[in-house]
């Protein structure tokens, strides 16, 4: 049987997309191809010599209904006996009935991989898939992180999973609160494949950079150290690592002197991405942070004794913040912020599969939003904190429509 898998490009989701690409590429008879978003409707399938047409998209929840009416057109256009559509992604993973509902043939839920070659095994003996398919891996060496009979390259996954479970975010409930990591000699297969095809920059993919081989609170040295050196002895002065900055941001407890003199070592980024989140004690609590205000202000100091440059962090507009909470966090920044330290602020956007999936975001007062714009003015931060705020608006109303669709479907049986 041959099988054609078209994944669906969109901005924010091709670290994912080229990931499952790399999963199924050399399977036998499978001819996957990465497709963007607007390419679709150019399509002719008809004619097309394969047995069955797979249409994978991934979604998060922005994307999601922020793209519902382009994707139920897609899903109407290419209903046939031979296509299948399939989502993925951290809202079709929390959600994925209301994936379903809208039109999808199956959902893979959490990690993708495994899921589907599955996925393409059942179709290979003529089984139909079940509407929901979840299937973890539990080693991430198993999988390459980016394709390698392709030229198609994107950072490398050193990580997955996190233990900390922040409320707000998805990191956890998406992958599971145990750490996985890639080993250091899959690391390097990965980094001599692609400095041979000509990549000199290399980015690296985890919920915290400093966490490598550690399950503990506290930064593994040696693995660090040999993993950042093994990388140098392949690219020598003739690449770049960047590590600890986007997208293998740091929590401020793994922060200590000799992992920046590590760093200062190896890396060639000047800047370090630290989470705070905020700067009330109260709020950390309450967002299950797991660290305090005290901890990133360590960080913040050891960071640029060691002659990096920072960012921080920030989430305003979380469930049940006060007034007192948000002055407590620009008043961080008014203290904090110079040439050398600046701060990422983003507005708190409800998340499905998160402890305060059902929590609504807390709006800002005007005093609030007046301070941001004076700071942003300053050159103090920066961020898409008003932009994530129209984003929610959006995604309430369009959630709304969505919902009174499916009631209507439901009661018309």
């Amino acid at each position: 049987m041959k099988i054609k898998v078209f994944f669906v490009k969109k901005r924010d989701n091709f670290y994912s997309l080229a990931t499952l690409y790399a999963a199924i590429e050399k399977i036998e008879n499978i001819y996957p191809e990465i497709i963007p978003y607007p390419c679709l409707l150019e399509l002719n399938i008809k004619n097309m010599p394969y047995d069955k047409i797979l249409f994978c998209f991934s979604y998060n929840t922005i994307s999601f209904y922020n793209e519902l009416e382009e994707s139920e057109r897609y899903l109407k256009k290419f209903k046939y006996d031979n296509t299948l559509f399939i989502a993925g992604g951290p809202h079709p993973s929390a959600k994925p009935e209301e994936v379903i509902n809208i039109g999808f043939d199956t959902v893979i839920v959490g990690e993708g991989e495994q899921a589907l070659i599955d996925l393409i095994e059942m179709l290979k003996q003529n089984i139909l898939p079940p509407k929901i398919i979840r299937k973890s891996i539990d080693n991430l060496d198993k999988f390459s992180s980016f394709p390698s009979k392709s030229s198609l390259y994107k950072p490398i996954e050193i990580t997955r999973g996190c233990p900390y479970g922040c409320y707000f975010c998805q990191t956890s409930y998406l992958f599971s609160k145990k750490l996985k990591h890639r080993s250091i000699e899959d690391i390097k297969n990965h980094v001599s494949l692609a400095f041979e095809r000509g990549i000199r920059d290399f980015r690296f993919i985890t919920p915290n950079a400093l966490a490598y081989l550690s399950n503990t609170n506290k930064t593994h040295l040696t693995a660090i150290k040999d993993l950042l050196s093994s990388i140098r002895s392949i690219i020598k002065d003739k690449g770049r690592i960047f590590f600890g900055t986007f997208p293998s941001e740091i929590r401020p407890e793994f922060v200590n002197e000799e992992v920046i003199k590590i760093l200062k070592d190896y890396v060639d980024n000047k800047t370090l991405h630290i989470g705070l989140q905020s700067g009330s004690e109260a709020m950390l609590k309450k967002a299950h942070r797991g660290h305090t205000v005290k901890d990133v202000i360590n960080a913040m100091d050891v960071s640029l004794k060691g002659g990096f440059k920072v960012d921080i962090d920030i989430i305003l507009g979380m469930p049940n913040e006060t007034h007192e909470d948000m002055q407590k966090t620009i008043n961080f920044i008014k203290n904090y912020s110079n040439e050398k330290v600046n701060f990422h602020v983003h507005y708190y956007i409800p998340l499905p599969g998160t402890p305060w999936a059902n929590f609504p975001p807390t709006p800002l007062p005007e005093n609030v939003k007046k301070e941001l714009e004076i700071l942003v003015g300053k050159g103090r931060l920066w961020g898409a904190w008003k932009r994530q705020m129209e984003f929610f608006r959006l995604i309430e109303t369009k959630k709304n429509l969505n919902n009174k669709t499916l009631d209507l479907k439901l009661t018309t049986c």
